[in-house]
């Protein structure tokens, strides 16, 4: 399955493969636990998401602006942001994924 991302909200310039987590709502990090770094997918650029930063590879949501203030600190932290339409109606909620800057590809696989 493969999406194109409409804006780069933060920057991003390498290719980056791994696991994707989705979280909808800021509560649902206090029950959160993973282990490696991990692609958030969203539908907001909630700032409670600050508290993950340690462990997000990208950030990757369905809303967004590049004045929020979630998307100030990614750019601060080089944590990239891109904003992608739909992309949580048609995606099973974990899973592994490869994010292409270059041609603005998202590319969902079941390999780790």
């Amino acid at each position: 399955m493969k999406f194109i991302f409409e804006e780069l909200i933060s920057f991003g310039k390498k290719n980056c493969h791994g696991e994707y987590r989705i979280l909808t709502n800021p509560s649902q990090i206090l029950n959160f636990k993973v282990k490696n770094k991990f692609f958030l997918l969203t539908p907001f650029l909630f700032p409670d998401y600050v508290l993950l930063f340690p462990k997000i590879e990208a950030i990757l949501t369905v809303e967004g602006s590049i004045l929020s203030h979630l998307a100030i600190l990614c750019r601060e932290y080089k944590i990239p942001v891109l904003k992608i339409k739909n992309v949580l109606r048609e995606i099973p909620e974990e899973g592994v994924l490869t994010i292409d800057y270059k041609n603005k590809l998202i590319k969902l696989t079941n390999e780790k």
